[in-house]
């Protein structure tokens, strides 16, 4: 299930964040704390229609962040 915790669904300890607009689409890329790389780095990929949201996690799974 997603973390809901702020502005945006996806993990709660976010590192290196980034928005892009493609077309009508604005997307948000967002690499989960990955604890120096021991709990892999996965990142959720985020869309929606303004900046401000409301945002759609287009994810099949999240990086949950560090333990």
């Amino acid at each position: 299930s997603d973390s809901h915790v702020g502005p945006l669904p996806g993990p709660h300890l976010v590192e290196a964040p980034a928005m892009f607009r493609r077309g009508d689409l604005y997307y948000a890329l967002l690499g989960g704390c990955t604890c120096m790389g021991l709990y892999g780095g996965g990142v959720a990929v985020l869309t929606a229609k303004h900046p401000l949201g409301p945002w759609t996690n287009v994810t099949s799974t999240l990086d949950p962040g560090c333990p």
